[in-house]
Formats: structure tokens, sequence, C-alpha cells
């Protein structure tokens, strides 16, 4: 009996310890968010169900436009609407990326004809596309900027680059982001349709070790607002903690396009220098 007893605890406590290993190696709190839009219902606030988990006033389900399936999310901009009340979507994370964490991020985009990258206000300006949100100390993020630029932005650490790769207009583009979440030496990937266009390797990427990424703003702040009233849709976005089985053509793990063979859409993916580079 006593034989039985002990051989209970053991079977009792194998399955504490297999679950303990998987919370030390960090598998336990692996997440995947995936957000079609397909569930929703035209015209409606594309929020809920395959949406996103608030959309703003302007960001409804629609349908004749989507990048797989029937639907998508479209939001309607207002010349002089920078956008954060009307065309904004958020994702709230299941768990925090903390410090030393990591997390990958890709969705469509199609902005459609006549599109203009231009701003109101004139003069140079930046338009917040897909971000990392932070608690605190600023987001990690990819902006576009007046010129149609694709931009990479480290505002923990306040740095700016501006990358050889334009936004496409009236076809979508599947634009993804990579953070390494660290107060000491973080890293910054960004892709558009599976090249890698940008990296950072090294500036911190949260303000501080007590800092923790939470969610992903789309879209959001248009400075100054558009010039012009114009159209654009989203469908298909993936963000997880779990490390991707795809790689990009420098053995990068990165969620990848839908349908993803490698390679990308130019062949082979090679990192670009800068054209230009600011820090705020």
């Amino acid at each position: 009996m006593i034989k039985i007893a002990e051989n209970s605890k053991i079977f009792a406590v194998l399955p504490i310890l297999l679950a303990f290993s998987l919370l030390v190696s960090g598998q336990a709190f692996a997440w995947t968010i995936n957000s079609n839009f397909e569930s929703g219902t035209v015209g409606s606030l594309a929020q809920g169900t395959s949406g996103f988990d608030y959309a703003a006033s302007r960001t409804t389900f629609a349908s004749g436009v989507a990048n797989s399936g029937s639907k998508s999310a479209k939001m309607a901009w207002q010349a002089g609407d920078e956008g954060f009340s009307s065309c904004t979507g958020q994702f709230n994370f299941p768990s925090a990326v903390t410090n030393g964490g990591e997390v990958w991020a890709r969705g469509y985009f199609y902005f459609a004809s006549p599109w203009t990258w231009s701003s109101a206000g004139g003069g140079y300006k930046i338009i917040k596309i897909f971000r990392l949100l932070s608690n605190s100390g600023g987001m990690d993020s990819i902006f576009a900027d007046s010129d149609g630029a694709v931009v990479l932005s480290n505002e923990p650490a306040q740095v700016q680059t501006v990358l050889n790769a334009p936004m496409d207009i009236g076809k979508w583009q599947c634009l993804e982001i990579y953070v390494k979440a660290s107060s000491s030496s973080g890293i910054i990937r960004i892709w558009k349709n599976g090249v890698l266009v940008g990296e950072s390797v090294g500036p911190y990427t949260l303000a501080s070790s007590s800092n923790v990424l939470n969610g992903v703003y789309v879209m959001s702040q248009w400075n100054s607002g558009p010039s012009q009233s114009q159209t654009q849709y989203l469908d298909d976005f993936v963000i997880t903690t779990d490390k991707p089985s795809n790689v990009d053509a420098k053995g990068n793990a990165m969620i990848g396009p839908i349908g993803w063979t490698g390679g990308g859409s130019g062949g082979t993916a090679s990192l670009t220098a800068p054209a230009n580079l600011k820090v705020n």
C-alpha cells in the first residue's frame, strides 16, 4: 500500500514538473491572434469575431475588396482628419511581451487609388501604419512618410530610419514587423512581401526593463491628416509570440506572406541601405 501511495504521488508530480518546464521554456505563454474579417456584418464596426478588438468609427467590415475570402476591413479617411478616433484598429495581446520576449505581426494593406501620402498641413509628415504598443516609453513601428516610403521607427531609442522601400498603391501588400523586446539590446525587422527591407540590431526597444508590449495599433495617426479623402482596406492579420517556421532569405524567422515558398516577390531578399536617417 505504501508503494502504491508513493507511486501515485510520483505520477501526480510528473504533470506539474512538465508544466513547470514549459513555463521556464516560455512555450506555455506562446499565443497567436488571427483576424481575416470574414465573420462580420458589412458596414458594422470591424471588431469582435474575426475583427479587431477595437475599431474606430470609420473602420468597418467591407466586401468586394479582400486579400483572401470575400471580406476585409475598410478605413474611410477624410481630408484633414488625423484618424485616431476614426481610422484605427487595435489588437490586445492575450499576455504581455516582457523584457527579452519576441513578437511577430503581419498584415495585408491596400491603399486604394486615388491615394496620396501628402498631409493637409503640408511639409514632411509621418503616418503611423503598424505599431507594437508599449505600456510606457514609446512604440516600435512601421511608419510611412509623406513621400510614401516605409519607415522603421523605434520610439524608445528615438530613432527613425527611412527605408528604400515604397508603399504600394492600388494593390495588396504584405507588411510584417518583428521585435525583440529589450531594454538593453533589441531587434526590429521589417518585411514587405516577404523581403527584408529594414533591420535595426542593438538599440533598445523597451524604455525600461519593467515595460512591456501589450497590443498592436493598425494605422491610428496621420500627422496633420491626409490632404484628400481616400479609402484603404486591411486583411489577414497574424500576431504571434510562437516562433514561426518560415524564414526569409537571410534565415530570419518570419510569418511571411500567405503561401510563402521562400525568396519573396523579388526573388532573393537583400537588405538595402537606408535612404535617410532621422534621429528625433
